[in-house]
């Protein structure tokens, strides 16, 4: 047994006393819900004790990773004191280590973005998503109902969560970019230092790895010659980064190469869209300027593919892989340059997909789609701020040019409801279709239609 504990600015000691039995890197790891940063591609276990299931002891949360086992079978432990918004960034001073229980000296940060499980590399990034929150979602949801029927209580509830989580499949997925070319030692400079600390307790530090300390940005330095690339948090959407091209530095130098995905391509709208085994992410255009004389202006940008050299035969046929530059528009050599991309993780305590995206001339991205989450999704004073019940509630969501939300709405009455195109006119108005089961909370007074006529359609919407 080990006892530890974590303290965050006047604290209170908290002493617990942890059961250790290690059956350590089962393809997942300690930090952030137990994902092993070196497991590429898809990959999936048998039973989970999701870190997000925590027990509360004076303001610190005590967070069973990952496991293929059983609730007193834990890999390792880990002690955080949260309670600020958006991203924090954690050096990795020996708590994330290999497959092999090597140290992971190509990682030098980590990070969780809106449920995805982010690492920062020496020349790149690798984001790790997993099915965890739907397992949780759908565990939860069958135990209250099972507390409603009275099958079991609350002595056996714990049992039964275990044996519920025991019989889910997690799966994972990770999708890394690589900077080619670039500095493989980067000096980085750490920012915004958060309130408090983390102890880690891990197989490859059984004496522990103390005092470490969060940061809300990092900057690796010189990247390429005379190119930064920051990351940092932005309390809205999440995880950012942003490329900094100084006076005269040439841009071209960037070469991004995304790996590891079922699919990556520029669809038609110019985003970059990358599939994965849990569904499909995108980087938006991206957003370029410069500040000159205290004003911002912008420059054209898009995306560009870059021919494949550092690709392998196998991905050249199936597009698990690509090369990606930025294609610009005049701009001033002789003031630093900023290339802002963007991506973001969306989604409540439930299943979340959408389905299809427009934009306007502004650069926002509407979407279109489906959840099944009953919080975290709408915006105050949205059309529709409830859940209106039923397998699924439509969705229409709206980004700014940034990657910030603007707002978020559901669409949807008693019954399955789910959207599957969407466009934006010039004028904003926007128009949408798709299908419902619903016979409320779908027309309006005096449409063409106000009555479901019968009939439903199937429930899957894949």
């Amino acid at each position: 047994m080990k006892v530890a504990y974590i303290c965050r600015g006047k604290c209170v000691l908290v002493f617990c006393i942890l059961v250790v039995s290690y059956n350590l890197y089962s393809n997942l790891h300690v930090k952030f819900k137990g994902i092993n940063p070196n497991v590429k591609g898809k990959n999936s276990s048998n039973g989970i004790r999701p870190s997000n299931s925590q027990q509360k002891f004076v303001g610190s949360n005590f967070k069973f990773p990952a496991s293929n086992s059983s609730f007193d079978k834990a890999n390792a432990f880990d002690f955080a004191a949260k309670g600020e918004a958006g991203v924090s960034f954690i050096p990795n001073l020996g708590q994330i280590a290999n497959e092999d229980g090597t140290k992971s000296n190509d990682v030098l940060f980590s990070a969780n973005s809106n449920g995805v499980n982010v690492f920062l590399r020496n020349t790149g990034v690798s984001y790790v998503f997993s099915n965890e929150s739907e397992i949780t979602h759908r565990v939860r949801q069958n135990l209250k109902q099972l507390e409603k029927s009275g099958k079991i209580n609350s002595i056996s509830k714990l049992k039964k969560e275990e044996e519920l989580f025991n019989k889910e499949i997690l799966k994972t997925h990770r999708v890394d970019m690589e900077m080619l070319g670039a500095n493989k030692s980067p000096v980085t400079v750490n920012e915004n230092e958060t309130e408090g600390y983390i102890n880690f307790y891990n197989q490859n530090c059984t004496n522990g790895i103390l005092n470490v300390k969060e940061y809300k940005n990092i900057t690796y330095k010189d990247v390429y010659q005379d190119i930064d690339v920051a990351y940092y948090s932005n309390d809205k959407n999440g995880l950012k980064y942003d490329f900094i091209v100084r006076p005269n530095a040439n841009a071209n130098q960037i070469k991004l190469h995304w790996k590891y995905a079922n699919s990556i391509k520029l669809n038609n709208k110019g985003l970059l869209e990358i599939e994965t085994e849990l569904g499909v992410f995108h980087e938006s255009i991206p957003k370029v300027y410069q500040e000159i004389n205290g004003n911002i202006i912008e420059v054209d940008a898009k995306y560009k593919l870059l021919p494949g050299e550092n690709l392998t035969s196998n991905s050249k046929t199936n597009n698990n892989e690509a090369i990606v530059g930025f294609q610009l528009g005049n701009y001033n050599h002789a003031y630093p340059l900023i290339i802002d991309p963007w991506a973001t993780y969306f989604g409540g305590a439930g299943d979340d997909a959408f389905e299809n995206l427009a934009t306007n001339t502004n650069g926002d991205v509407y979407l279109c789609g489906i959840t099944t989450a009953l919080s975290v999704i709408t915006t105050p004073g949205a059309h529709q701020t409830v859940y209106g019940g039923g397998q699924g509630d439509a969705l229409v969501t709206k980004f700014d040019v940034t990657g910030a939300r603007i707002w978020t709405t559901y669409y949807g009455g008693l019954k399955r409801d789910y959207l599957v195109s969407i466009a934006v006119a010039p004028t904003g108005d926007i128009y949408t279709c798709g299908r419902t089961n619903s016979i409320n909370g779908i027309s309006t007074v005096g449409s063409h239609q106000a009555a479901h006529s019968g009939g439903s359609f199937a429930n899957s919407y894949e």
